[in-house]
């Protein structure tokens, strides 16, 4: 905020003209009556002496970066006119506006004072135009200021830390942007402080256009000096430095301190050679001079000696210890190498002055061939059969040597290490078992660090083998037959078998329309595959090829063939039915011929059977003509009225050119299931778990006929849903009290023992089953409730710390059973119990320890919790209590002794009484 005192200054108006002169006398040239002096002169002198006028001057602005009032008080001089009169009111010329900052001392209520606040938005320049026009009096009083504002940016000071490698330069552009249109920026740039830091003494960066401003970036350049070590005085402090720019134009100065820190040098290059085993090789190094010619170098580094010393970590190079750096070139340094062994070797060379302690290095890598072989030698092996061969070598040293066996190609076997004894010589026997049939190039190299690599070239070719003949089968027609495949996986890992049956209309994998299946083969692990034969034509041989192929194991092939014979009777057709509810079931034949057939269907029952149990549910059952290998599906209903087993036969009679004048018949026996409606109310058995329960139960045979007065044995069938049957089996036993009966209305009895080791519920189905036909279901329900408790556990521990009591638990088979142990929901939390899962050992085994933990975090009542052992079949709980330890009354000796010494006691007794009387104290 700033202040503009505006002084007097010449009236845009004239002065009034002066009176004539006949009337007022003669006037000197300054306008005053000379016959008048003296009156005239006292009447100035009035009018001096009275009070200045205020004038209201209105002040507008052209800049919204400038605040202003609308009004400002300016005071006007007075001076009187002739005649008595006052002349009119002017400012007194010759004054000139100024500008003053505004502090805690400046009056802002002075008159002939205006307040300009500037709020610049940004640096720049903010010109401004002010029109100050009076009023009243100084109506005609116009005045015109010109401000013209420059702002420039704080200077902001900028830290730039860098890090590079010793003797490695970097660059960082300093991102510098101009927003100004039409104004380009020629900055100067100085750097003081450490000479590493370098960058251009000037700048441009040009102005701003209509695209956006104008970004450009300062290069900076830090060339790392070399780090400064323990054997120099002075302080491991990083370089610094100043980079200044300053804008001409606007004023803007930018600042930057620079830190530069350098670590430790980069190798100098990369050198890679490729050489053979057992042949010297020469590696030339060009070493720049490197001691006291970097930037930054230790100070004195130019006067010490040009000589360094070079070390390497690789044992198969050589050459000489020093090396002298002459001229700023340097020199050539000679490696000389001799690898024994093939294969890749990483190292560095290391060039280091003993003096200042810089040193330079290069990376090396040799990538050495393996030398030429010894022998080339070929094998030969049938797929999955195995051959041999063994190698001579001799051992022409004073002591022994142990040989490290390398072996590349598919199918080599062999130990991986071989030794021979001082001056002996000894055979190695190299196997050969290839999986796939292929050709293809192996070696065989045995590696020793003193006496160097020896390989020899392998050849090896594997034979495919032959298929594996099955064994033949006959088959009637309108049947199959299934012949097992064995197959094995001699690798370690799972293998996804693709299996391709090439004659797909009489053999497939599980379904005879099969052609591509897929198998899998466990590791190390063996199969038994069930491929089916179906016949299609009788008398010939039809034959199939079975390929199992997998990229890791190659193909295995089997070859199988069958032989159709004439048909006769086929597997038995069981349908189910409730006594009185019919229910139809499906035949399905199939024509077997690649030739179309011509088909009789028959039903027939057995004597004494009425003829609506079965019936045969087709319009239409004779000359019905089959195409090629199509299916027939044959609906028969099955109407029970009695439970009794009910039998009938269904008979299939065809003709067809394949089979010529031979008599074609396929015979269906039929033997129907008859089952009693399901008992109306569910028998229950419930008990505790871990206890027993043997009860007694009754099963009524309703709708029971064709006894005829004999007494009849019935047995019973028992199904239980999957995942509860090694549950059930192991907790629930039934034993028949009464399975014979002479009479239809004389009940069933059984014995059921229940005895569960872990709470559940389940369902089951018993049906009671005649020997002559009929089964009876009966729908049982099992309900083990929760235990009692089988222990319990109290552990002891302090406030906010953890006490723990383990114990062995042991299942109740010889084997391992998976386990977890939990507490219950309403359990505390600060008990806990580990481990939570695992494998609970068998008591041979000495069982599993368990241990329960007790973390208490604050007082009151003791943690109390309900800790649960699950497994398939058995279940353990516990209380456990938490509990702190008590607290004891100490016990020790006193320390304090309360007994009057004697002169203490012989005082009180001679003292004087008590002032109250009565007797002494």
């Amino acid at each position: 905020r700033t202040k503009a005192r505006i002084a007097g200054s010449a009236l845009c108006r004239p002065a009034p003209p002066p009176p004539p002169r006949g009337e007022g006398g003669e006037k000197d040239n300054l306008g005053t009556d000379r016959t008048k002096g003296s009156e005239g002169g006292e009447k100035e002198k009035d009018e001096k002496d009275k009070p200045a006028v205020t004038v209201a001057y209105h002040v507008e602005t052209d800049s919204p970066f400038y605040a202003l009032p609308k009004v400002v008080s300016c005071e006007l001089d007075s001076s009187s006119g002739g005649g008595g009169k006052r002349k009119p009111s002017t400012i007194s010329s010759g004054g000139k506006a100024s500008l003053s900052e505004v502090t805690q001392d400046t009056n802002l209520s002075d008159p002939n004072t205006l307040l300009i606040t500037f709020n610049p938005r940004a640096a720049g320049q903010y010109p401004c135009r002010l029109l100050v026009s009076g009023a009243g009096q100084a109506a005609a009083d116009l005045r015109c200021f010109t401000l013209d504002a420059t702002v420039t940016k704080p200077a902001v000071e900028t830290v730039l830390e860098f890090k590079a490698p010793a003797r490695q330069a970097i660059v960082q552009q300093i991102p510098l942007v101009n927003r100004q249109g039409g104004v380009d920026w020629s900055l100067s740039c100085q750097l003081t402080g450490s000479k590493c830091f370098k960058g251009p003494k000037s700048f441009k960066v040009g102005a701003a256009t209509a695209e956006g401003p104008t970004k450009v970036g300062y290069p900076l350049t830090f060339t790392a000096p070399w780090p400064k070590g323990d054997d120099t005085k002075e302080t491991d402090s990083p370089e610094e430095g100043l980079l200044v720019m300053k804008n001409g134009k606007t004023g803007a100065e930018f600042r930057y301190k620079l830190l530069g820190d350098s670590e430790a040098p980069l190798a100098q290059e990369h050198v890679v050679k490729r050489c053979n085993a057992r042949e010297s090789v020469e590696i030339v190094l060009k070493v720049p001079n490197f001691v006291g010619n970097a930037a930054g170098s230790r100070k004195g580094a130019k006067d010490v000696t040009k000589v360094v010393e070079v070390e390497t970590d690789l044992s198969m190079v050589s050459g000489p210890p020093t090396m002298s750096l002459e001229g700023e070139s340097g020199g050539d340094y000679v490696l000389k190498a001799l690898p024994q062994m093939g294969g890749n070797y990483t190292g560095s060379v290391t060039f280091k002055h003993p003096g200042s302690g810089e040193y330079l290095w290069f990376t090396l890598e040799l990538q050495v061939d393996s030398p030429l072989h010894e022998q080339a030698i070929e094998l030969t092996a049938t797929v999955r059969t195995v051959v041999s061969m063994a190698i001579e070598l001799v051992n022409p040293l004073d002591e022994a040597i142990d040989f490290e066996v390398a072996m590349a190609g598919d199918g080599l076997l062999g130990d991986p290490k071989f030794t021979l004894a001082p001056k002996a010589s000894g055979a190695y026997e190299l196997f050969y078992s290839p999986l796939i049939a292929k050709k293809h190039t192996g070696s065989l190299a045995f590696l020793n660090d003193r006496v160097g690599e020896f390989w020899y070239k392998l050849e090896l070719l594997g034979e495919a083998a032959p298929p594996v003949r099955l064994k033949p089968v006959a088959c009637a027609v309108g049947t199959k037959v299934s012949i097992p495949v064995p197959v094995e996986n001699p690798l370690g890992k799972e293998l996804l078998m693709e299996c391709i049956v090439s004659n797909p209309t009489n053999f497939g994998l599980g379904e005879v329309s099969g052609s591509n299946k897929e198998v899998v083969l466990p590791p190390y692990g063996a199969l038994v595959l069930s491929l089916d034969y179906a016949p299609s034509s009788l008398g010939q041989v039809e034959s199939t090829t079975l390929s199992l192929r997998h990229p890791d194991l190659g193909a295995l092939e089997f070859e199988a063939s069958g032989k159709g014979e004439l048909p006769g009777v086929m597997p038995e057709v069981t349908p189910e039915a409730m006594i009185a509810e019919p229910t139809s079931s499906m035949i399905t034949f199939r024509n077997p011929f690649k030739q179309p057939m011509t088909v009789d269907i028959k039903l027939s029952s057995e004597r004494g059977q009425s003829d609506r149990t079965f019936t045969l549910l087709m319009r239409k059952c004779d000359q019905l003509v089959m195409g090629p290998l199509s299916t027939l599906q044959i609906p028969v209903s099955f109407n029970p009225t009695s439970i009794v087993e009910k039998r009938a036969t269904l008979e299939v009679r065809g003709a067809s050119v394949a089979a010529g004048p031979k008599a074609l018949n396929w015979v269906f026996p039929l033997r129907g299931l008859v089952n009693a409606p399901p008992h109306h109310k569910a028998l229950k058995i419930a008990a505790k778990a871990k206890t027993s329960l043997r009860q007694v139960l009754e099963f009524p045979l309703r709708d029971l006929d064709g006894m005829g007065g004999k007494p009849e044995t019935f047995s019973i069938e028992i199904d239980v849903p999957q995942n509860m049957r090694k549950i059930v089996d192991s907790s629930l036993m039934i034993n028949p009290v009464q399975a014979t009966i002479s009479e239809p209305g004389e009940p069933l009895k059984y014995q059921f023992s229940f005895e569960p080791m872990r709470p559940f519920s389940t369902s089951l189905k018993l049906y009671v089953v005649r020997s002559s036909g009929g089964r009876w279901p009966f729908e049982i329900r099992l309900d083990a409730t929760e235990p009692d408790c089988d222990d319990a556990i109290t552990v002891e521990a302090p406030l906010k710390q953890t006490g723990a009591v383990t114990f062995k638990l042991v299942n109740r088979s010889e084997s391992y059973a998976p386990f977890q142990a939990f507490f219950s929901s309403d359990s505390a939390l600060t008990l806990a119990v580990t481990p939570p899962s695992g494998l609970l050992a068998p008591a041979s085994k000495g069982g599993t320890p368990l241990t329960v933990s007790y973390s208490p975090k604050e007082y009151g009542a003791r943690a109390r919790g309900r800790l649960v052992v699950l497994t398939e079949e058995t279940q353990w709980s516990f209380d456990v209590f938490g509990t702190k330890p008590r607290d004891r009354v100490p016990t020790g000796k006193s320390t304090i002794d309360t007994k009057q010494s004697a002169r203490l006691s012989t005082q009180k007794s001679k003292g004087s009484p008590s002032k109250r009387g009565g007797g002494g104290f």
